[in-house]
């Protein structure tokens, strides 16, 4: 036995060994291959020098925050949203035999039935769900999650017969479906082939049969080198998000134990808390969840629950691969939030800079998918995110994009001049050729939407979030203020014309059920860059000005005189006119102005230095 002991223990730790080196060996990889691509230009090393000038000056404000976000009891850290088939196989499969191998002394009349070997043959299933409800479906690991109302154990309905079960868990509820069949078959008797005789309960010949049979990596339908290949190329290695919490984990169970002894004829139910999604961009390059650092503990201190997801950047993979990174995020997100108190009703879809760009593309792709699936027509283009994974209008409360980029075909020059060269733009978006299909503005204007390779259906409107809103800084040095006018502008454009041909032509037929149209806004925020809304503001004031977006928009109109302007009231008279009045200016035209609650000559004298130097 302890040669068998010290034998695993010897395989754990050469597998470990071997992933550490992979790991080495695949970050150094990365690396080379992003020098190679950006080449020894003087203009992203000036730039790349600011960034670091600006983040010396403000260390004094980014190091308090960064310690809090480390130490906090809020925060879950890195859970998985997406994983290769042959990890979440291998991680259930460990699952289960270790409940199978429950120490004697918990396994007695209370606990179930048990065997000469102290394995339980018949667990208690209300302790086999709590357990379950700590899983992560995704990949099969523990996970600081939530048990929901757990339903009362019912008899399983027979033996997991179909091996391929494993693959479809999606959710809470399927994993706990799964683990209940699988001990029905555990624990059922077992006719020897040979004799014909009904073995006991209990006494297999083999008694992980069930889990070896039903994790097979040979029974999926993909070959063990498909899968590896995978793990491999660090395929899943991004695919993980953070989750802050509006109080602490130990809190959020007392509250749903709580829950679960009140009677079911009680008016008391427990608060569900708003959800955030929230996706940071960084030039495509160095994205990271990290960035939400400082936004997000404010959000949740709002009381939301706030998932911000990670994703795969340039070199690792080109926007194809980024936005379905982004899409599959999403789904985990509204499979699971409600384990975590969100509430799956409520939720808002946040985007900044990239990230804006990323999660505009996913509701686009998306949208596209589940219009398709309803109502047919031309079908969306074999794009990898081109999948389905949600209904943004069923899914999405909201929209918020910060400071977004939303015309890339636009802004090769510019952002060559900023320091990412357009030959990286280029290998970004996968081929020049491409940068029609990725700029979002270019769907909606019939001008160009010849050139996304992509036919929007007529009633794309009725699958987008009903309230869409484009927040930008008219002081924002990185994406021009005119991304997010034009897309408002060119968006409100297109569904006029929509509604205009269905009320015109009495249009009654499939596709056209004349939902609600979309709530599309472009916010203007005076004085505002880049970063403001996730960075500087943040540091300043322990605010932001999306932060009060979020709070006081859609409240009682006079909560929010004070912090939400109507750009066509008397607070925008100040606003510029246009310079040819023949021609409309959609920024210039805002539907409303939100005012920064750190301007900036009242932030310390440090902080404004640092802005100054900020390359964004």
């Amino acid at each position: 036995m302890r040669v068998r002991v010290s034998s695993e223990r010897d395989l754990r730790t050469a597998t470990m060994f071997r992933y550490v080196v992979r790991q080495i060996l695949w970050i150094i990889s990365v690396a080379a291959q992003l020098l190679a691509a950006m080449g020894l230009g003087v203009q992203w090393m000036f730039m790349a020098i600011r960034l670091v000038t600006f983040a010396v000056l403000d260390i004094g404000y980014f190091l308090p925050n960064v310690v809090r976000h480390f130490m906090s009891p809020n925060i879950i850290r890195r859970v998985v949203y997406r994983s290769s088939k042959r990890t979440r196989q291998h991680n259930l499969q460990i699952f289960l035999q270790q409940v199978a191998r429950i120490p004697p002394a918990r396994c007695g009349a209370e606990y179930g039935k048990t065997t000469a070997s102290g394995r339980c043959t018949d667990p208690d299933m209300n302790a086999v769900e709590l357990l379950a409800s700590t899983l992560n479906p995704t990949d099969g690991r523990f996970t600081m999650g939530l048990p929901p109302g757990l339903s009362s154990p019912t008899s399983a309905s027979g033996v997991v017969e179909d091996e391929g079960m494993m693959l479809r868990i999606g959710s809470f509820s399927s994993t706990v479906e799964f683990i209940r069949d699988y001990y029905a078959a555990a624990a059922a008797p077992v006719t020897d082939d040979a004799s014909g005789a009904v073995e006991p309960a209990g006494e297999q010949k083999n008694p992980d049969w069930a889990p070896s049979a039903i994790v097979d990596p040979t029974l999926t339908g993909e070959s063990e080198d498909e899968e590896d290949e995978e793990d491999r190329k660090n395929l899943h290695n991004r695919a993980t998000l953070d989750i802050y919490l509006p109080v602490p984990l130990d809190a959020l169970f007392r509250m749903m134990e709580q829950e679960r002894k009140i009677s079911s004829r009680s008016r008391l139910q427990r608060k569900k808390f708003p959800i955030v999604i929230s996706v940071v961009g960084g030039a495509w390059i160095v994205g990271f969840s990290f960035w939400n650092f400082l936004l997000a503990p404010l959000l949740a201190a709002r009381g939301y629950v706030v998932f911000c997801p990670d994703y795969r950047n340039f070199p690792q993979t080109d926007m194809e691969g980024m936005v379905l990174d982004v899409s599959d995020a999403v789904a985990w997100v509204i499979k699971n939030a409600e384990r975590y108190g969100g509430d799956i009703g409520d939720i808002t879809l946040v985007g900044q800079s990239a990230g804006s760009h990323l999660t505009m593309m996913s509701l686009l792709s998306q949208a596209q998918v589940s219009a398709h699936a309803a109502f047919g027509g031309t079908p969306p283009s074999k794009m990898a995110y081109n999948v389905p994974r949600y209904n943004p209008r069923d899914s999405i409360r909201q929209y918020v994009g910060l400071s977004g980029i939303y015309n890339i075909r636009g802004l090769v020059k510019h952002f060559d001049r900023r320091g990412l060269y357009r030959s990286v733009l280029y290998q970004i978006a996968g081929g020049r050729s491409l940068l029609p299909r990725y700029s979002p503005a270019s769907y909606f204007d019939e001008r160009r939407c010849g050139d996304t390779g992509e036919v929007l259906p007529k009633n794309i409107f009725d699958f987008l979030p009903q309230r869409m809103y484009f927040i930008h800084g008219d002081a924002d040095c990185s994406a021009p203020v005119s991304e997010s006018a034009n897309l408002a502008f060119v968006m409100r454009n297109a569904q006029r014309a929509r509604l205009a041909e269905q009320y015109t032509n009495g249009d009654q037929g499939p596709g056209n059920c004349r939902a609600r149209p979309v709530d599309i806004e472009y916010i203007l925020v005076p004085g505002a860059n880049h970063t403001d809304a996730i960075i500087e503001e943040c540091l300043a004031s322990k605010g932001s000005h999306v932060l009060d977006f979020m709070c006081y928009y859609g409240t009682a109109e006079e909560r929010r005189d004070g912090r939400f302007i109507n750009g066509n009231g008397a607070h925008a008279e100040g606003i510029e006119k246009d310079e040819d009045e023949g021609q409309i200016d959609p920024s210039k035209h805002p539907d409303g102005v939100l005012i920064t609650p750190a301007p900036h000559a009242k932030r310390p004298m440090l902080m404004r230095l640092a802005s100054y130097v900020c390359p964004f």
